[in-house]
């Protein structure tokens, strides 16, 4: 990613960043308000959660997901790539990701 994007992000900002297929708005995950920031600029419908990035297996922990054994192995699998893989995430301090669905697509 870009270091002037990477810089935003850790500021609060929103950026862009080419994907495989179109560009896309990024924000950190961690931010409540740049989340919002991010519906708004997007007009997404508010009740349909984001996907998160995150740059490794371990970066789950973060947000207190717990992946079982036979999960690893599909996970080991699959990334790193084109794949969002949904995972429970029951932990109310991320309300604002996963919209009340208690589940993040990563």
């Amino acid at each position: 990613m870009d270091k002037t994007v990477s810089r935003m992000i850790k500021n609060g900002r929103v950026g862009i960043i080419p994907t495989d297929t179109i560009y896309g708005l990024v924000g950190s995950a961690f931010s409540p308000k740049t989340v919002e920031n991010i519906y708004r600029l997007k007009k997404r419908n508010r009740k349909k959660p984001l996907i998160v990035l995150i740059g490794s297996r371990s970066d789950l922990k973060l947000f207190g997901v717990k992946a079982d054994p036979s999960m690893h192995k599909i996970i080991k699998k699959l990334w790193p790539g084109p794949v969002s893989i949904i995972f429970d995430c029951p932990n109310e301090k991320f309300s604002y990701l996963h919209r009340g669905s208690g589940k993040i697509a990563f």
